[in-house]
């Protein structure tokens, strides 16, 4: 993602595949130090959350976060995420939710925000 000429934050996803059959995503993504705490997050989120379901529609989408990081749950709540409060249904799309971390979905039935 870009403001001009700076390139202020990136979205990654990479494919999660426990059951060989859902088309599940597990998004990442990162924020220049000079945007962060001015809610970039959230148009960063969307951006590439629509390019990943301009591609593949039916995709659900998971975020890993950790516990200590408030900012990045409440956008995740903002476009529209559910928390799994014990991450029962990221780790069946193959997710790991380690100590310490939580887990959002949006699911493929759930529109993209």
């Amino acid at each position: 993602v870009t403001s001009g000429d700076l390139v202020v934050g990136q979205v990654r996803f990479a494919r999660l595949d426990a059951d060989g059959v859902t088309d599940a995503w597990e998004l990442s993504y990162a924020l220049d130090a000079a945007v962060r705490g001015i809610r970039w997050a959230d148009p960063t989120l969307v951006a590439g959350i629509r390019e990943l379901r301009a591609r593949r529609p039916g995709a659900a989408i998971v975020a890993i976060v950790a516990d200590t990081n408030r900012r990045s749950h409440a956008a995740f709540r903002r476009i529209g995420f559910t928390s799994d409060a014990y991450g029962g249904e990221a780790s069946a799309l193959g997710a790991r939710v380690g100590a310490g971390f939580s887990a959002y979905l949006l699911g493929a039935t759930r529109p993209t925000p």
